[in-house]
């Protein structure tokens, strides 16, 4: 899906009634109240009473169909959310845009994309985005260089003098 008409498509990765009763966003699996990771959340949260879920297939089609049904503070309360303190001292107060950036462009890393000649390439860095967040604890001198170069020569000339 797109959440807009020159947005780039973004993949949901569980359905929007799991997503419901977990209380969580489809798409990145991050907690809609406290925005941490869900495995961070239910760690914290698992001295706190929870309701089991259903494992059986009909039984779990029947739980989401009432879940769907169900006003989302309804759901929120019947799953147990208790705030501890631990969470709320760990919550996000500002996202986390990171973790949306467009991939990386496996072609590019090469020195053989093409459509970054044309401009059409939608991934980084041919994209514009010079940010990588996958370097940054690894090698932070040779990152700083990468994003100079980058940003005075531009995506075509850096990949062209890597391939050379």
């Amino acid at each position: 899906w797109r959440p807009g008409a020159s947005a780039r498509y973004k993949e949901t990765v569980i359905s929007p009634e799991v997503a419901r009763a977990k209380g969580v966003c489809q798409c990145c699996l991050m907690d809609m109240e406290y925005n941490l990771p869900v495995g961070v959340r239910d760690a914290l949260l698992k001295g706190t009473e929870e309701v089991a879920l259903p494992q059986s297939g009909v039984n779990q089609t029947y739980y989401y169909d009432q879940v769907a049904k169900a006003s989302r503070e309804d759901v929120e309360a019947s799953y147990g959310k208790m705030a501890s303190d631990k969470l709320v001292k760990m919550a996000r107060n500002s996202p986390y845009y990171d973790r949306n950036l467009p991939k990386l462009c496996s072609f590019w890393l090469k020195g053989q994309c093409s459509r970054v000649v044309e401009g059409t390439c939608p991934f980084r860095p041919c994209c514009g985005t010079y940010r990588f967040p996958e370097l940054a604890g690894s090698d932070k001198e040779g990152m700083d260089k990468l994003i100079t170069l980058l940003e005075r020569y531009g995506a075509v000339a850096v990949m062209r003098d890597k391939a050379e």
